[in-house]
């Protein structure tokens, strides 16, 4: 049997590298969040166009001239689609995505 003994020095090294970690996952954890939440913001901006759609079609379809419109019409593209603008406390990380990117 192995009897290893540790010293001050060991455990204080095992301390920092515990601390190096939890603060590496702690970054990793953050850029998550903040990738979920543009997430959800372009999700809210992408129900907010399909809304307005439906209800234009909607309103096109109840005056009756629904197909004619639609067939002239061009589909849009996804990048025209709106964006939610991230609130100014985000905007740096909202930068730090793109640069990431």
């Amino acid at each position: 049997m192995i009897h290893a003994t540790l010293t001050y020095d060991d455990l204080a090294e095992a301390t920092a590298f515990m601390a190096d970690q939890l603060l590496a996952a702690q970054d990793k954890v953050h850029v998550l969040t903040q990738k979920l939440a543009t997430a959800h913001g372009e999700m809210a901006a992408l129900r907010g166009a399909l809304e307005f759609e439906q209800e234009r079609s909607r309103q096109l379809r109840n005056r009756g001239d629904h197909w004619p419109v639609v067939a002239t019409e061009t589909r849009p593209r996804l990048g025209h689609l709106p964006t939610v603008a991230p609130a100014s406390p985000l905007g740096v990380f909202h930068k730090l995505r793109r640069s990431l990117a």
